[in-house]
């Protein structure tokens, strides 16, 4: 199917009960229908036997389908290795006296956050990648005009741009955390910043729907616009594909609101889009709030507010493979990474956890928990093997092997 309602989980939660009562598991349904009590939508009556009818369904689909429809490609289908993160090796706390929405960690063991306190940090990590802690002090403390919803580091290291509640987009040198830098160019919150991967280009995203796609001096430190785009509503998420500007890279945009992933040529500035949804309609029932191409840049994955991802072939627009398992709403900021051999993906969940799937299965292999409150940020750091992520309850988790 191409989407789902916000009545699914309500919905087939009174289907398990339902065959479980009807196939003689009595026991079980009882006990599952005390733990669902809160979601059972007792106004909803299906006749019986519907939940196989469905499944009934999807089979012969999938039987009388082209086969084209179904078929992966065979890179997606490579056995994970088991070298994903799993658990905490550390817990930063004390670094913010608000609520943290943005980290970075670089390869030589400094971490950016940027919080709602309005400030930015630097901090020194020690000890990667068996354990994770921090000095005390801060390398440096920035303060900027407002609070801090998105942060970047240069591919150089030398620069750190950020994105603020107030509409500005900001460099700051990453060694001192001087201002060196910043265009006021957006009327509302600027929810993302990210550099292309020559570092030549900045883009920016905005509540105020739209996108700015900046070049960026490196000798004398200074952002131009060079295009600007009007979104149909607000612009949630931006991703640069691993090209250079040259060698054919693409911005990757989400917009809510919007059924259409939309893809820049960042040599020509032209747009081009990816239906999302399966059949090609233009139905919007959910919304993409985060996006990332494949370390490989073949794919394009959507994480949604209907409690799932969905990879998308980059060239056909194809929608390839879903992945179910974390819980997200269309109140929830959900945040995704890729592990750099394309064999894992790991996701954040409205529960505090961590999802880490298997990308040939599909399956869910470990659930990351420490965190007490809604996760904003995640990064995977290949230099060092760990994922570090972010959140509402004012620290930092590293995560190993």
């Amino acid at each position: 199917v191409s989407s789902r309602t916000d009545m699914d989980r309500a919905h087939v939660a009174v289907l398990v009960s339902q065959y479980l009562r009807e196939n003689g598991y009595a026991v079980a349904a009882m006990a599952f229908d005390d733990q669902a009590k809160d979601l059972l939508d007792t106004a909803y009556s299906p006749p019986s036997g519907t939940l196989l009818m469905i499944l009934d369904e999807h089979a012969d689909a999938k039987k009388t389908a082209p086969p084209e429809i179904f078929q992966v490609p065979e890179d997606l289908k490579r056995e994970g290795d088991q070298q994903f993160c799993r658990d905490s090796i550390g817990q930063l706390s004390r670094l913010h006296n608000a609520n943290i929405v943005a980290v970075q960690l670089l390869e030589n063991g400094t971490l950016f956050t940027g919080s709602v306190d309005r400030s930015l940090k630097a901090f020194s990590i020690i000890g990667l990648p068996d354990v994770a802690a921090t000095t005390e002090e801060a390398i440096f403390t920035a303060l900027l005009e407002a609070p801090v919803l998105t942060l970047a580091v240069h591919p150089s290291g030398r620069f750190v741009a950020t994105g603020d509640m107030s509409g500005r987009v900001t460099i700051l040198n990453a060694a001192t955390g001087a201002i060196v830098a910043g265009l006021q160019n957006h009327a509302k919150y600027v929810v993302r910043v990210r550099w292309s991967p020559c570092g030549t280009v900045l883009a920016s995203a905005s509540y105020d729907r739209t996108v700015n796609i900046m070049a960026f001096n490196v000798d004398e430190p200074s952002l131009t616009v060079t295009k600007k785009l009007t979104c149909n509503g607000a612009a949630e998420a931006i991703a640069f594909s691993p090209e250079s500007v040259a060698d054919g890279g693409e911005l990757a945009v989400t917009v809510r609101d919007d059924h259409r992933l939309h893809l820049v040529n960042l040599q020509t500035l032209t747009s081009r889009t990816i239906n999302m949804n399966a059949f090609g309609d233009a139905h919007v029932s959910f919304a993409a709030l985060d996006v990332s191409f494949s370390p490989d840049g073949k794919y394009v994955l959507a994480a949604t507010d209907r409690d799932r991802l969905i990879l998308f072939d980059r060239v056909t627009g194809k929608q390839l493979l879903n992945f179910y398992g974390a819980t997200n709403d269309h109140y929830s900021q959900p945040r995704h990474c890729w592990h750099p051999s394309s064999l894992y993906l790991y996701a954040t969940s409205q529960d505090f956890s961590i999802m880490v799937w298997e990308v040939a299965t599909q399956r869910i292999v470990a659930r990351l928990e420490g965190h007490k409150a809604v996760i904003r940020d995640l990064q995977y750091s290949p230099a060092h093997g760990v994922l570090v992520s972010c959140g509402f309850d004012k620290s930092v988790i590293v995560w190993g092997r």
